[in-house]
């Protein structure tokens, strides 16, 4: 559940018109940060597991492995999309491409 301290954040998120870029980044990075869906902007995509032989681990760990993959791809993914929907959300439509 979201803290206080977030919601009162989510008011002063204000669309991005090409006037107010450095402003808008840093509330719209703050933001993400303090929801917890800024993980795409700190890291990269998580790399598929190589075959166990080819890192020279038994099958077992290679098993923990793909499920340590499995679930961070998740959460980069999830993150990757509310991301990308917020800033979308605050971004007018005359900078994205639409009318009015």
């Amino acid at each position: 559940m979201a803290s206080i301290a977030v919601l009162g954040q989510l008011k002063n998120v204000f669309p991005l018109d090409g006037s107010n870029y450095t402003n808008w980044k840093n509330v719209v990075l703050l933001t993400l940060a303090m929801l917890d869906y800024d993980l795409t902007l700190r890291e990269d995509i998580p790399e598929e597991s190589q075959i166990a032989e080819e890192l020279d681990m038994n099958e077992e760990d290679f098993e923990n492995a793909e499920w340590t993959y499995r679930d961070n791809l998740t959460a980069w993914e999830k993150s990757n999309r509310i991301s990308l929907m917020y800033i979308n959300n605050h971004i007018t439509k005359d900078i994205i491409g639409g009318r009015g």
